[in-house]
């Protein structure tokens, strides 16, 4: 709905009829809108609660005072589905690396917020688009500690510079990670001035975010490829060993792009002579990697040959399929 409601019209409305019902999560912003306008037949959130999502079952227990039957909500037992990062999902190298380093890591908003999860557990705060960063050199003040915050490409642009700035203005030294996967994956694959295509897909200028950081004062800017898990440890290591704001491009594109989800590449199987059960592999978190059995299996119709259970393994167990 638009903003300033569209005021002649929903007095229209509601001038045909003898009561209004308004139903809106949360707070009452539709409503007290409404009222400030004199209108006073509104039944409101005196019946709809402001806690938690709404459900049919919520607004029919507060406009009646109606229980529905409880053998309805329990007719289909759903098969739990936690949400999990795609096969071949750039952030999941970079998850792995910074839960292997027990760092202090603070997010915000996007795919990349999936990272709070097992099994990485890597994310300690997640509160909205570019909080991490601020949030990031508040704890490395109190805590003293090596702290990182993680930021999406689009999330940076739209909402993380300043503070960026901020850290460099007032003399921080935490580390900052840019999730370029060159979209906005979280939201439906929107363009965004770091993608180098407009919304209307034309081919444009692409934010160089290299320049812009060093621009801002950042001496320490690397890129790095998430998938290549030795290289962006080492790299992590040497950001947070330094007394100065550190910046990490983590560089690369969007498994579900089409332009990667549909390229030729090749597919990883277990070999179980060499295998030893050790489960390593699962650490990664790749929905690709079934896990019912003693044996790790690899479902080659979603392996995207990322390689990143490749690395883990220390007992040559993952192989490239001949066919």
């Amino acid at each position: 709905m638009s903003l300033p409601l569209p005021k002649n019209k929903i007095l229209n409305f509601i001038s045909s009829h003898k009561n209004i019902y308004i139903i809106e999560e949360l707070e009452p912003f539709i409503e007290e809108y409404i009222r400030s306008w004199g209108v006073n037949n509104i039944i409101g959130k005196e019946k709809i609660t402001n806690i938690g999502e709404l459900s049919p079952e919520v607004v029919a227990k507060g406009l009646k005072n109606i229980n529905p039957p409880q053998d309805f909500k329990n007719e289909i037992d759903v098969i739990p589905r936690p949400p999990l990062m795609c096969p071949g999902c750039p952030h999941t190298g970079l998850y792995y690396v910074l839960r292997k380093l027990k760092l202090t890591v603070t997010g915000d908003i996007g795919c990349y917020t999936l990272g709070t999860l097992p099994p990485f557990s890597a994310l300690d705060t997640t509160f909205c688009m570019g909080a991490g960063i601020g949030n990031a050199f508040g704890m490395s003040i109190a805590l003293k500690n090596d702290t990182v915050a993680v930021i999406g490409d689009s999330t940076f642009l739209h909402a993380g510079i300043p503070s960026l700035i901020d850290i460099v203005y007032n003399k921080g030294f935490i580390t900052v990670i840019i999730c370029d996967n060159k979209t906005t994956g979280m939201t439906g694959h929107q363009d965004h001035p770091g993608s180098g295509f407009t919304i209307k897909k034309e081919k444009t200028y692409a934010i160089d975010y290299k320049k812009l950081v060093e621009a801002v004062g950042i001496k320490f800017v690397k890129k790095v490829d998430p998938h290549n898990l030795k290289e962006m440890e080492q790299i992590v290591k040497e950001a947070i060993s330094l007394n100065e704001p550190a910046v990490i491009i983590s560089e690369r594109p969007c498994a579900m792009l089409p332009q990667v989800r549909y390229a030729k590449h090749n597919v990883y199987s277990i070999n179980k002579e060499n295998c030893t059960g050790c489960k390593v592999c699962y650490r990664i978190g790749c929905p690709a990697m079934d896990r019912s059995g003693d044996y790790p299996e690899i479902d080659i119709d979603r392996c995207t040959g990322c390689t990143l259970c490749v690395q883990l393994c220390k007992f040559d167990a993952i192989k490239v399929m001949k066919n």
